[in-house]
């Protein structure tokens, strides 16, 4: 009777651990579940916040960079530019320097829109420089007046696909998939 005693209450204490051991591995369990859906809510929460803070400074970006591209414009360019009595090399000097300064300033927009984006503006920029570069070197033996100058740049501009045009393109659709 004691040996049966025994048996039985050994076999009571280990149900009970095994019921113990179960409890407590269960119990782990919901507690790991519980804090990886508390790190996942907490996580989506802080993803939400930081969007919240970035669509404005994405939206200014494309803004900046747009307003870049129209102030590169070799119109706007020239208008900007020019003053009465300049001689050509000068103007052609300041509407480089203008177009270096606006890019310079603009730079860090590239934090904020796509490489695509942003090497399209590269491009745009390049591209204005090499072509008045260009004029000016192909009429450096002629003695070309400002207005001339000028005329030729926009009719170089306008006789292909302007790369400001199509830079401005790409911005706007990118800007119209995040929507």
């Amino acid at each position: 009777m004691i040996v049966e005693s025994i048996i039985i209450s050994v076999g009571g204490v280990f149900v009970m651990a095994i019921a113990g051991y179960v409890f407590v591995q269960q119990t782990k369990k919901l507690i790991s579940q519980e804090n990886k859906r508390a790190y996942l809510e907490l996580h989506i929460a802080q993803q939400n916040e930081i969007t919240k803070l970035l669509t404005p400074i994405k939206l200014q970006a494309y803004e900046r960079l747009i307003m870049l591209l129209e102030r590169i414009k070799p119109e706007n360019l020239v208008m900007r530019c020019y003053s009465y009595g300049m001689e050509t090399s000068l103007l052609k000097d300041v509407m480089l320097k203008n177009i270096r300064d606006e890019y310079d300033y603009n730079l860090s927009q590239q934090l904020y829109v796509s490489e695509q984006s942003w090497a399209r503006v590269m491009q745009a920029k390049e591209e204005t420089i090499a072509l008045i570069n260009g004029i000016a070197s192909s009429n450096a033996e002629k003695i070309l007046s400002p207005t001339d100058f000028s005329a030729q740049v926009f009719e170089k501009m306008t006789s292909s696909a302007s790369p400001i045009q199509q830079a401005q393109a790409t911005l706007k659709q990118e800007l119209n998939s995040l929507k």
